[in-house]
């Protein structure tokens, strides 16, 4: 709805009949309240206006803000037939965008996501390669394989609770247990049956890739993620192997003999580091001229091995510098046919009721949705860090409890250290781990996600209010193949 209409709402026929007793998923007698929200300024007398426990959001102007905030100032509106049509739109688009309670609930609370949990398996401790930044190692779990009874034990409940599962096979190198993935496949697939959905996801160097292998990702339909870290020996230092070939020629080899593959089924997994920053975009546009079709960027943390190597970390400032490079290459299409992931996931987190990626969700995947089986057999809430904090109820009954203690953390940041930023709708507070990896507390603000996230949603913000070709939400819909929730937002 534009702003036209917005005023004509406001200053126009208020007593026209509406015709329909049903529009949307709004019904007569319906009681309607605009949630608890925050602004956020993007000029010219633009305002984002974004929900505070939501995704929600809407652009428009200050003054129809005002008359929409006069509108709902004495609390619940109770829907009826005397609204018109005007009015309807408008209370419709701002029920689609998730800025109205509908009796005590929000239309993202009724959307359920599917499928629900991603599960992710961390099949062993150990690994062929041996990065010296890798966040995952521990002497304590070298060795160490994920206990398939639990596993299994797993998969059937939460299969029997729910309507799917995303399976992430992850380490160290799965592909180090190829028979056991296997195994875990194959009876995923047959306690699904006909009436659950599973995706299959992997996470791999590479190296242990045959066509025996490469028969069975394909066969059941994996989405792979390649780790490398760029297109030269140099951007690749830290990603070492213990023997053999390089990271970078075990690449080039199975593009070599896989490529029809990996271009149709994988991405790659890119640790960012003052290795590869200055090369990455040249990266970027060297991986979609091979017709790979996306790439993550994981700043590299100081967690794990990652903690000895405090010199290779890149600043916020840095990354932020990084991205704004990334983006006006998708401006002038440069970047066309490759996902950058970590751009699209923002995107999605504004296109979609609900984040694609858990980690940009409200609260992220920590408070309910995501769930990992380290090699050791415990369950976390996140694999991002090995931090007692993120231990669960080792109970398979107990995977769906409510995680009180990560909720509580999210009200705690919402009324503290977030209380007063704009954004916090879309975030949550920001990344636990990275709090939990730099500071040691929970609580603590986690500076990198923070400035990011507030870097990317202004810019977004600002591209939808001010730029009719919007080339980012483009750009995402295009690669995304996704019909976008954009032109029912409330204004534009």
């Amino acid at each position: 709805m534009d702003t036209g209409v917005l005023n004509c709402f406001f200053g126009g026929n208020m007593n026209q009949i509406m015709k329909k007793e049903v529009v949307g998923e709004i019904y007569n007698g319906d009681r309607l309240t605009f949630v608890p929200h925050r602004l956020l300024q993007l000029g010219e007398d633009k305002i984002a206006v974004i929900s505070e426990n939501s995704s929600g959001w809407c652009v428009t102007n200050i003054e129809d803000y005002l008359q929409i905030k006069d509108f709902f100032s004495k609390g619940k509106v109770v829907f009826d037939n005397s609204f018109g049509d005007k009015r309807t739109d408008f209370v419709q688009s701002l029920w689609r965008s998730d800025l109205l309670e509908k009796n005590g609930t929000c239309l993202s609370q009724l959307i359920q996501p599917f499928p629900s949990v991603l599960l992710v398996l961390k099949i062993t401790g150990n690994c062929n390669f041996n990065c010296s930044y890798c966040y995952d190692y521990s002497d304590a779990r070298v060795g160490t394989i994920i206990p398939i009874d639990k596993v299994k034990e797993t998969i059937s409940y939460v299969l029997s609770q729910n309507r799917g599962l995303n399976i992430v096979m992850h380490g160290g190198e799965p592909l180090l247990h190829f028979p056991l993935i296997k195994e875990i496949v194959e009876f995923t697939v047959k306690a699904a049956g006909t009436t659950k959905r599973t995706n299959f996801f992997i996470q791999t160097n590479g190296s242990l890739f045959s066509k025996e292998v490469v028969a069975f990702l394909d066969k059941y339909n994996f989405f792979v993620g390649l780790s490398l870290d760029g297109m030269t020996e140099k951007s690749n230092a830290c990603r070492a192997v213990k023997s053999g070939a390089t990271c970078l020629e075990i690449f080039n080899k199975n593009i070599k003999e896989y490529g029809k593959f990996l271009r149709r089924r994988a991405g790659i997994v890119c640790t960012l580091s003052q290795r590869n920053l200055e090369e990455f975009p040249n990266f970027v546009l060297w991986l979609q001229d091979l017709g790979i079709g996306g790439i993550t960027i994981s700043p590299l943390v100081p967690a794990g091995k990652g903690a000895q190597t405090t010199s290779d970390l890149i600043s916020s400032d840095e990354y932020i510098k990084l991205l704004d490079v990334l983006i006006n290459m998708i401006k002038t299409k440069e970047i066309e046919r490759i996902s950058v992931e970590s751009i699209n996931k923002f995107v999605s987190s504004l296109v979609g009721l609900q984040a694609n990626d858990l980690c940009h969700s409200n609260p992220c995947g920590a408070g309910g949705d995501f769930l990992a089986i380290d090699s050791k057999g415990n369950y976390r809430a996140c694999d991002c860090v090995y931090h007692d904090y993120f231990l669960l109820d080792n109970k398979t009954t107990c995977i769906f409890n409510t995680r009180s203690k990560l909720l509580n953390r999210r009200e705690y940041m919402k009324n503290h250290a977030c209380v007063n930023c704009a954004i916090f709708g879309l975030c949550g507070g920001g990344c636990i781990a990275e709090a939990i990896t730099n500071t040691g507390v929970a609580e603590a603000l986690p500076e990198k996600s923070c400035k990011v996230k507030k870097f990317f949603y202004r810019t977004l913000l600002k591209e939808y209010a001010f730029d009719k070709e919007r080339p980012l939400f483009a750009y995402y819909s295009r690669l995304a193949g996704v019909k976008s929730r954009l032109n029912e937002k409330a204004v534009v």
